[in-house]
């Protein structure tokens, strides 16, 4: 086992480092080569070079924010729902998650029915 994520640490940093050195390369020493070297039929026109980096940035970006929001769209609908109860009960998470799944005309019926439940639960006491 260590072999083997030795050669795929390996063969991550032989990746990484050829990336490196084209992308220098290009941006930074082929902007000085002639316009009709032979070089430059290797590499794509120099708008590509700002606009792929920013590109894989924003896609790599976009998961862990989308993630967050989410989360917090969740939270504050969980937080709105146990405003509206009046403060009676508590609406938890798995039973939000139920609840965003039912269709609009079957909602009202089960936060009722969920409240009414939770109710008898705190007052039956742990």
């Amino acid at each position: 086992m260590e072999l083997a994520d030795r050669a795929v640490g390996f063969l991550l940093s032989v990746i990484s480092l050829s990336i490196f050195t084209y992308y220098t390369f290009w941006v930074i020493i082929l902007p000085f080569v002639d316009g009709d070297h032979f070089i430059h039929k290797y590499f794509l026109p120099r708008e590509y070079a700002i606009l792929i980096p920013v590109v894989a940035g924003s896609e790599c970006k976009m998961p862990p924010s989308l993630f967050s929001w989410q989360t917090l769209d969740h939270a504050t609908k969980i937080n709105t729902l146990n405003a509206n109860l009046g403060g009676e009960t508590q609406i938890h998470y798995p039973v939000f998650l139920l609840m965003i799944s039912l269709t609009q005309e079957a909602k009202p019926k089960l936060i009722a029915e969920v409240a009414q439940v939770m109710l008898q639960w705190e007052e039956a006491g742990p």
